[in-house]
């Protein structure tokens, strides 16, 4: 695929086929994440790969806790759509039936303050993690809301002790239902000088 046709097709997934994602393929996504830029090449990232059935189903635990806590959230973002908060808090809750999870945490010893640039150095590497997997024909989908729910340091405790803060989760997997629309971009945005 054509580096523009990766960028233009990408699409935030949140059903997933149960067809499992082949470990060269995941591999690929990893290694895009681990060729990102980083502030002063710190590269301030660990990830931990949740593709086992047995982690995904102890995640999915955590995730519907995250579920039940962003609720309220939802329905203060969505008031007249309660559709939308139902399909969210179901999204959120099994991560769409991704077969793989990758959590990306913000590690580096000279960053324990966690600065912009660490954690904009991480983005980029989930970013890169990201258009990667929608290169390979597969879907993805960037997740916040277990630090929004207060469940980032439980899922530290869990998954990466000592190694550092929780900067989001990405489900990986082949889209159940082609992937979706583009959303509509808001104009606006941006201003050539």
């Amino acid at each position: 695929m054509e580096f523009r046709d990766v960028i233009y097709s990408r699409r935030s997934v949140r059903k997933y086929s149960s067809k499992e994602v082949p470990d060269d393929i995941l591999e690929e996504i990893i290694q895009a994440g681990l060729a990102a830029p980083s502030a002063v090449n710190l590269q301030p990232w660990y990830f931990v790969v949740i593709k086992s059935s047995r982690e995904r189903r102890r995640f999915d635990e955590v995730m519907d806790r995250v579920g039940d806590r962003v609720k309220e959230e939802l329905e203060g973002r969505f008031p007249n759509h309660p559709d939308t908060v139902k399909e969210s808090q179901e999204f959120i809750r099994s991560m769409g039936g991704a077969p793989v999870v990758i959590l990306g945490f913000c590690y580096k010893d000279d960053y324990q303050n966690y600065s912009d640039d660490a954690l904009e150095s991480v983005s980029a590497a989930m970013e890169n993690m990201l258009l990667c997997a929608c290169d390979n024909g597969l879907g993805g989908c960037w997740l916040t809301a277990p630090i929004q729910a207060g469940a980032a340091a439980d899922i530290q405790r869990q998954y990466a002790p000592d190694k550092g803060r929780l900067v989001g989760a990405l489900s990986i997997g082949y889209a159940a239902d082609g992937g979706g629309k583009s959303p509509k971009r808001k104009p606006g945005r941006y201003v050539i000088l």
